[in-house]
C-alpha cells in the first residue's frame, strides 16, 4: 500500500459526522470514537484508522479501497456486506471480535499482530493473506483459501486442512501441530 498524505481528523465523538454516502479521500482518524457510525454506501479510499473504536460500524455497500486499521477496536462488524468492487482492508494491530469476513475476496490482506476473537472466514478466499503474530479464540476457517497465507507467529488458530486450501501456508511449530488435529491420528512422543 502506497504512502499518501492525509488529512488527519482527530478525537471525534460517538455520533460526530454523516459519512453517509461521502467520498472520503486521503483521511486519517486518530483517536475516534465512531461506534455506531454509518459508512452506508460510502467510499474510502487511502483512508487510516489509528486507535480508533469502530465497534458496530455499519459499512453496508462501502467501497473499502487501500483502507487501513492500525490499533483499532472493531468489534460486531459484517465486513462480508462491503462493495466488493476493488476491496483492499489491512489490520495491523487491532482487536477484531465478532467481525464476519465470509464469503470475501481478501487476498494478500494483512492482518498482522492483531487479536481476533469470534471472527468468521468461512467461504473467504485469504490466499497470501498475512496473519503473522496474530492471537485466534473462536474465529472460524470452513471452506476458506489459505493458499500461501503466513500463519508465523500466530497461536490459537484452528483450521481444519480437510475443508480449507492450505497448500503453501506459513505455520510455526508446534502451532501448526494444532492441524493434526483433524486428522483422526495418534501421536506417540
Amino acid at each position: 500500500m502506497r504512502d499518501v498524505e492525509r488529512e488527519v481528523v482527530r478525537a471525534l465523538k460517538a455520533g460526530e459526522g454523516d459519512y453517509r454516502e461521502q467520498d472520503i479521500e486521503r483521511i486519517q482518524f486518530q483517536d475516534c470514537d465512531l461506534s455506531g457510525q454509518s459508512f452506508f454506501q460510502a467510499s474510502l479510499e487511502n483512508v487510516v484508522f489509528t486507535r480508533c473504536n469502530l465497534s458496530l460500524v455499519d459499512f453496508r455497500h462501502a467501497r473499502l479501497q487501500a483502507v487501513r486499521f492500525v490499533e483499532c477496536k472493531l468489534v460486531g462488524i459484517p465486513f462480508l456486506n462491503a462493495d466488493p468492487f476493488a476491496l483492499e482492508i489491512h489490520f495491523q494491530s487491532c482487536k477484531l471480535i465478532s467481525c464476519n469476513f465470509g464469503g470475501m475476496r481478501l487476498r494478500k490482506a494483512a492482518f498482522r499482530d492483531c487479536d481476533l476473537q469470534d471472527c468468521a472466514f468461512i467461504g473467504s478466499d485469504m490466499a497470501e493473506a498475512d496473519f503473522s503474530r496474530s492471537m485466534f479464540r473462536g474465529s472460524e476457517f470452513n471452506g476458506t483459501d489459505l493458499r500461501k497465507a503466513d500463519f508465523r507467529g500466530a497461536a490459537g488458530y484452528r483450521i481444519n486442512p480437510l475443508n480449507n486450501k492450505v497448500r503453501k501456508a506459513r505455520f510455526d511449530l508446534p502451532e501448526v501441530l494444532s492441524l493434526l488435529e483433524f486428522l483422526d491420528i495418534e501421536i506417540t512422543p
